[in-house]
Parts: structure tokens; sequence; C-alpha cells
């Protein structure tokens, strides 16, 4: 096991979305992986979730000399933007095109391997001791694609995955995600894998792998020296995140509302104009000052045992319960 999951994460360059004569191969390699994690024993499960992460690895890897222009954007030069660009508008990704363009390169300058590890520990403590278990009889349904909503969030999380963005250790991208949906039997296999994930019904060993993630810790700006942590986890992890969060969009909403708007229709635009209303006011005749506050590494820094227990309190939200618990119950 150690080999494979080594071999895994130490994969060569890989293709970020799958040849046209290769895909009917990929997605039948695909399904065989899927049908052994979902309905195969639980003692094999880390294996199958090995044979079904490997794929890109063994089926999509390429040569760096023999390069061609669509796949030049991850080499190192000094047109890497320009290229990576280009490449998005192909695919369809116009925001990540917009987003690669304006990137400032020189904030991800290269740190040797000690350096790199003492900013990440730092930026990513250890997690507290007694991380609280999901209430008994907490309960969450499984995806279902005979029902209309279900089926319909489903597509749109993966659909929306597909997004150009990097892909985790195993080299699965949004694009090869979204192959699996164009027939039904892989699709309802994969909307019965987000289904175990959102259970919590996955080994240690399977959620080890499937939280693992390529960390990146890039400089805020060019004249600081504080770090932001970018980890790039595994698509699947993504995806049913993704799903679990819509799913409680209107529970979540009503219960932060209306100090936290981040999950409201339109939550910036609402946030922007009641500020600047209360700027411009002046029926008081009194100027007013807005002062912003930020937390450094706010994310990072939150005890996790106090976040459980509140989160435990909305029952409204208990089908994120067993999610949430393995997300944060060991260190990722």
């Amino acid at each position: 096991f150690k080999e494979r999951y080594s071999a895994l994460v130490n994969h060569g360059p890989l293709h970020s979305s799958v040849p046209g004569h290769l895909r009917g191969e990929f997605v039948e390699r695909a399904r065989c992986a899927l049908q052994e994690l979902v309905h195969g024993p639980l003692g094999l499960q880390s294996t199958s979730l090995l044979s079904l992460l490997e794929l890109p690895g063994r089926m999509l890897q390429r040569q760096i000399k023999h390069h061609n222009t669509q796949h030049k954007y991850n080499t190192r030069s000094k047109d890497t933007n320009i290229n990576s660009c280009m490449y998005h508008i192909r695919n369809g990704h116009i925001r990540k095109a917009v987003q690669t363009l304006i990137r400032n390169n020189d904030l991800n300058d290269k740190l040797s391997a000690e350096e790199f590890i003492n900013a990440g520990t730092k930026l990513h403590p250890q997690v507290e001791r007694g991380i609280p278990k999901p209430p008994l009889g907490s309960t969450c349904p499984n995806i279902d694609l005979r029902n209309g909503n279900d089926r319909a969030l489903f597509e749109r999380c993966v659909r929306d995955r597909d997004n150009g963005s990097a892909p985790g250790p195993s080299g699965w991208t949004g694009r090869m995600q979204s192959l699996l949906v164009k027939k039904e039997e892989t699709k309802q296999l994969l909307a019965d894998f987000w289904s175990m994930m959102q259970r919590g019904e996955i080994s240690e060993q399977c959620q080890d792998i499937l939280k693992g993630s390529l960390l990146s810790l890039i400089r805020k700006d060019s004249s600081s020296d504080k770090r932001r942590p970018v980890a790039a986890t595994e698509i699947f992890y993504r995806g049913i995140t993704t799903y679990a969060v819509r799913q409680c969009k209107q529970a979540i909403h009503g219960i932060f509302a209306p100090i936290q708007l981040g999950m409201a229709k339109g939550g910036c635009e609402r946030v922007l104009h009641t500020l600047q209303f209360m700027l411009n006011n002046r029926t008081s005749g009194r100027r007013k000052v807005a002062v912003t506050v930020d937390f450094t590494n706010a994310f990072n820094t939150v005890n996790r045992e106090t976040m459980m227990h509140a989160l435990y309190e909305q029952h409204q939200l208990s089908s994120i319960f067993h999610l949430a618990y393995w997300a944060y119950s060991a260190p990722s």
C-alpha cells in the first residue's frame, strides 16, 4: 500500500484532460474502481480508492520534451501566464484565464525544504484533542439521482468543479471527473461515492488519502514575508464538500444572516451598499469612519472542538455533521 501511495503522489507530469482516444478506456476503468469502492468490503476500500486515483498517473503520463502548445503552460518561462491563459480559454475557463493573466509570479518564490516545512507547520497547527463525534441519530440521505433537485445539484457541482483549477496529488482534474457523468451508470456510482464521504462511511486510510493536498505557500504581497497557504485537494473531496454546503445553503443563510452574508445571494453587493449608505448618511451631523479588521490565518487558528460543538447545535445542518467530523478530526 505504501509503495502504491508513494507512486501515486510522485507521478510525472500528466495531461490535464483525457485525450479522445483514451476516454472510453479511462471511463471504464474508473467505473470498475468505483464499483469496487462503493459496493466492495470495507477492508478493501483503500485498495479500490488507490485504483481510482492511480488512473491519471497510469494512463495520462506525458514527456516534457514532447509537450505541445496546449500543455506548454506547465513549463517555467516568462510566457507562462500567457500560455496558461490561452489554455484556459481553449477549455472554456474564462474566469481562470483572467486570473492567470494578472497573476504576479514574483509572489510564488522558492523556499528550501526546511523553510517550507517550518512555515507550513506554523500555519497549520496540530488538531486539539477531544474533537466530539456527531450526535447519535444524525443521518444523511444518499444523493438520489431519481430526485430532480438532487440530480440538478449534483450535476451542477460536477460542472462547476470543471473550472481549470489545479488537481490534487493524484492528478484528477474537474475535466476528468466530468467524463464520469456522461454515462448513467458511472454517474450513479460517482454519486454513491460522494454519499459515502458525506456519511463518513469510509475507512481512516481512505480519509487520509482523500484529505491529502498539494500545498503552496504564496507571499501575500511583494513587500511582505507573510505567506498564504493554498492547498489543492483531491477533486472528489472538493466535489462532495461543494455539494454538502450548497445542499444546506438556505439553512446556513438563516443561521448567519444578517451578520454574515457569504451564503446569501448578492451578499457582497448588499454589504457594500449598506456600508456606503452608512458612511454617506450624515443626518446626525457627524462624519463616519469605517475600519476593516482582519485575523491572521483565521481559518487555521479557530479551535476545532469549539467549532464542532457549535455546528452540532444546528440540527438543520445534520446532513454535514459526519463530513465535517472526518474532515476536521485529524490533521489534514
